[in-house]
């Protein structure tokens, strides 16, 4: 996708370089949100953290992914 955008190639490098970084850093922000999260519940049992350790991890994706869904629909527009 990178390849189709009218930009300057500057801009395409910075791009292909700084995504794999962005996903890097958003996964460790999912999993220290998550871990202070649980935290917050130390008092129940080791069932219920585990199920709202993977509901944190789901809710954070989803958010992500719509997130990407309205930088996706702005890139599609640009290259019309």
């Amino acid at each position: 996708m990178f390849d189709a955008w009218f930009e300057d190639e500057y801009f395409k490098a910075d791009s292909r370089k700084y995504t794999p970084v962005s996903n890097q850093e958003f996964e460790k922000y999912k999993k220290k949100y998550c871990d202070f999260s649980i935290y917050l519940m130390r008092d129940t049992d080791t069932a219920t953290h585990e199920i709202h350790r993977l509901s944190c991890l789901t809710s954070q994706n989803l958010h992500y992914l719509a997130l990407l869904k309205v930088d996706l629909a702005y890139t599609q527009r640009k290259l019309e």
